[in-house]
């Protein structure tokens, strides 16, 4: 995790798709995957939902700290998904506008939105303890809710509150589920 961590520290441009899976995989997907691992939980498909939630997550994160990271030098939006809707980094860092920002967004949104229906639909199957696990994938349905309310408002990077996030993960827990 901590060497993962280290593209926040050092900023820069997240290479391509493949990279910013590979780095939400070592942190994101690890962070739900380590208390599995301590309830002894080592099944193929429990460790394969946090890898799944790990990676919907971490885009969600990674959308609503847009503006956030790029002011600080800082861009998870890999260069790959730019460069298809013709931006470039050194753009985004002058101007982290919504309206230039919205296909990439909408795009890198679309695909955090079906993992998180995939993680979701699969709950069902799961254990208490793997749902106990995977109870900070509460939030992702909300940041996703939240970029969507943002993007018809024109805006980038809307975070929730932490008294939001808070609430929603005690919600989740009370339900039992994420």
């Amino acid at each position: 995790i901590i060497d993962a961590k280290s593209f926040d520290i050092q900023g820069g441009v997240m290479p391509d798709q493949g990279a910013a899976r590979a780095y939400f995989e070592k942190t994101q997907a690890t962070l739900f995957r380590l208390p599995m691992e301590l309830m002894g939980i080592t099944d193929r498909s429990s460790l394969e939902a946090a890898r799944s939630a790990g990676l919907a997550y971490g885009q969600a994160r990674a959308l609503c700290l847009l503006a956030h990271d790029a002011a600080r030098g800082r861009l998870l939006l890999p260069r790959d998904l730019l460069e298809r809707h013709g931006l470039t980094p050194e753009r985004v860092f002058e101007d982290p506008s919504a309206r230039q920002l919205a296909a990439p967004i909408a795009e890198w949104s679309a695909e955090a939105a079906t993992l998180e229906h995939d993680v979701r639909s699969g709950l069902g199957d799961c254990s208490a303890s793997v749902r106990r696990a995977l109870l900070p994938f509460a939030l992702t349905r909300a940041e996703l809710s939240s970029l969507q309310g943002a993007a018809a408002r024109g805006q980038i990077g809307v975070q929730l509150t932490p008294l939001g996030r808070l609430a929603r993960l005690i919600w989740a827990a009370l339900k039992g589920r994420p």
